[in-house]
C-alpha cells in the first residue's frame, strides 16, 4: 500500500519551494548591495557580492539535483517541461540578483541623489515582485491536492494577478531610471554609463524572471 501511495504522490513542487527559498536568500541580498553602492562602500558591497554568489553557486546545485532527480511525466502531476520552465526562471532570478552585484562592483562611480532615489525605488519594487511570486510556488502543494480546481485556484489567479500589477510598475520605474541615466550622462563616464544602464536592465529583469515565472503556472492553471 506504502508502494503505491508513494507513486501516485510524487511531486516536483516541493523541491521547487526548496530551490525558490535559495533563490529568495539570493533576492534578499540585492538590498543591501543596492545600498552599498548607493552609499559608495565598495568594501562592504564586495562582501556582500561574495555572499550572493555562494547562495547563488547552492541554487545551482538544487537545480542540477532537481533536474537529475525528476521522475518522469507520468508521475508527475504537471508536464515535465512545466517543471523544467519554472526551475530556469527561479535560476535566472538567482543568476540576475548575483549580476546586479557583479555590474555595482566593476568600477567605482557616483550617481547624483535623484538617482539614488530612482534607483532605491525601483530595486524595493523588484524584490516585491520577486516575494510576491514566491508566494505563487508556495501554492503549488496545494493546488495538486485540489487536482488544479476549487477556490486555491481564484487565489494563485489573484497572486498571479498581484505580480503582473507589480510588474509593469517595475517596467514605469525602470523607463523613468533609464530616461534620468540618460539625462545625465554628462556625469558619467561612457564606462559608467553603460554599467548603469546595465544596472538598470538588470533590476528590471530580476522581475521579469519572476513574471516569467509565473506566466508558467498561469500557463498551466489554463490547461
Amino acid at each position: 500500500m506504502g508502494g503505491i501511495f508513494s507513486i501516485f504522490t510524487k511531486s516536483p513542487f516541493g523541491s521547487l519551494h526548496r530551490m525558490m527559498d535559495k533563490v529568495i536568500e539570493c533576492v534578499d541580498i540585492v538590498e543591501p548591495m543596492v545600498d552599498a553602492f548607493i552609499d559608495g562602500d565598495y568594501a562592504l558591497l564586495a562582501k556582500e557580492v561574495e555572499r550572493c554568489s555562494s547562495l547563488e553557486y547552492e541554487a545551482d546545485k538544487i537545480k542540477d539535483d532537481i533536474r537529475l532527480n525528476m521522475p518522469s511525466s507520468l508521475l508527475m502531476p504537471v508536464a515535465r517541461e512545466d517543471v523544467l520552465h519554472i526551475l530556469s526562471a527561479q535560476d535566472s532570478i538567482a543568476d540576475v540578483a548575483e549580476d546586479i552585484g557583479v555590474l555595482m562592483s566593476i568600477k567605482p562611480f557616483s550617481i547624483t541623489d535623484d538617482i539614488k532615489e530612482k534607483l532605491k525605488e525601483l530595486e524595493e519594487n523588484v524584490i516585491e515582485v520577486v516575494k510576491k511570486s514566491a508566494l505563487v510556488i508556495d501554492k503549488l502543494d496545494d493546488l495538486r491536492e485540489s487536482s488544479f480546481g476549487g477556490p486555491v485556484v481564484e487565489e494563485v489567479e489573484k497572486l498571479l494577478y498581484d505580480v503582473n500589477r507589480h510588474e509593469h510598475r517595475t517596467d514605469d520605474l525602470q523607463f523613468q531610471l533609464t530616461k534620468l541615466v540618460v539625462d545625465k550622462e554628462d556625469n558619467f563616464s561612457k564606462a559608467e554609463l553603460i554599467l548603469a544602464m546595465k544596472i538598470v536592465e538588470n533590476l528590471g529583469g530580476l522581475a521579469n524572471a519572476a513574471e516569467k515565472m509565473c506566466n508558467r503556472i498561469k500557463l498551466i492553471l489554463a490547461r
